[in-house]
């Protein structure tokens, strides 16, 4: 296997491979992705039902077509950027892994109405903010990216 390197960068590095097949390419291509240490969104929970707007005292009721497990699995496909220098493991925090902001961010989305939803509509929670602002939103234009 001949391997060369055409372009290295700090977040992103560009490789031509030779003298090898499709499927070994695609095992260090999984591996790779396996091995990079990545937040993404693990549990999701749902609220179904009549929800009351506080500010204006209309009642939602919470309803979509959607399966809520076709929900969660695309949010889950969401890329988040994270400064792994700033996020600690929940194994290694020192909360226990209970979730604390170093450890754990939480999202949510309040959209009202019949719309669509876009990664750019998932906001972390108030008080759950990493301490990176540039770390834990969803990044839209990484979404369909190959």
């Amino acid at each position: 296997m001949e391997v060369t390197i055409r372009e290295l960068k700090p977040r992103s590095t560009v490789v031509e491979l030779g003298g090898t097949t499709a499927s070994q390419v695609n095992a260090i291509r999984r591996t790779l992705l396996a091995d990079v240490p990545k937040l993404a969104i693990e549990d999701v929970e749902f609220h179904l039902g009549p929800i009351r707007d506080e500010a204006t005292g209309k009642d939602y009721d919470s309803s979509t077509s959607m399966f809520d497990e076709a929900i969660a699995l695309r949010l889950g496909l969401l890329p988040i950027p994270t400064d792994l220098g700033e996020f600690r493991r929940k194994s290694d925090c020192s909360c226990g892994g209970a979730g604390c902001p170093h450890c754990q961010v939480m999202y949510s989305i309040d959209r009202k109405g019949p719309c669509t939803v876009y990664a750019k509509d998932v906001v972390p929670r108030r008080g759950r903010e990493p301490r990176d602002p540039r770390a834990g939103r969803a990044d839209p234009s990484a979404v369909g990216r190959p």
